[in-house]
């Protein structure tokens, strides 16, 4: 099998033009109203080595972002529509 395609694996730094890029695994949060669609994005985040939480609506999104976590998402992806 040829590997040479695959991308970086988790916890190496890459460069992309001037910056460096840490890889490794990301708390990302999907604010996404369609599921099907939300579940396919988690999906492949998930395959990339991350931890992907959905959230339907702005006002679960919140409680996920509030001070009361302790852990908040690194990333947040935001449905512009919703």
């Amino acid at each position: 099998m040829d590997h040479s395609r695959r991308g970086p694996s988790t916890n190496q730094q890459i460069s992309v033009g001037s910056a460096d890029i840490d890889r490794t695994a990301m708390r990302i949060l999907i604010v996404e109203d369609e599921s099907i669609f939300a579940r396919a994005v988690a999906t492949a985040l998930q395959r990339a080595g991350h931890t992907p939480t959905i959230t339907a609506t702005l006002a679960e999104a919140r409680r996920h972002l509030g001070p009361s976590n302790p852990e908040p998402p690194d990333l947040v992806i935001l449905d512009m529509r919703l």
